[in-house]
């Protein structure tokens, strides 16, 4: 008894999409989500970069304690404009000795 050949049968989804279709989309949706993972990773790898480049930053923390330094020249400014207004008016005057004798005078700083 010879066996009737029945054509070959596709599978289909639910929708009438053969399955080759489905698979497939599948896998472009995999390959797709595989792209994207590595252009998170480089991202990732980036905003590593960029972290521990603000760490070196966050180190400077010393430079804005310099600001203090800075305040000081302008008292040391300040102090330069009292010692120069010292002396003229000991110039002025002409009073030698008001130079020996004043705190502020270049004697009294060397």
């Amino acid at each position: 008894m010879e066996q009737p050949t029945n054509p070959p049968t596709t599978a289909t989804t639910s929708d009438g999409t053969s399955a080759e279709d489905a698979v497939n989309f599948f896998i472009n949706v995999i390959l797709e989500s595989l792209a994207q993972i590595k252009e998170l990773q480089k991202s990732v790898a980036e905003l590593q970069t960029d972290v521990a480049g603000l760490k070196t930053v966050a180190g400077l923390k010393t430079v804005a304690g310099l600001k203090t330094v800075a305040g000081l020249k302008t008292e040391a400014e300040k102090n330069s404009e009292s010692l120069e207004r010292n002396i003229k008016a000991c110039i002025i005057n002409n009073n030698i000795a008001c130079l020996d004798n004043n705190p502020d005078s270049l004697n009294s700083t060397m």
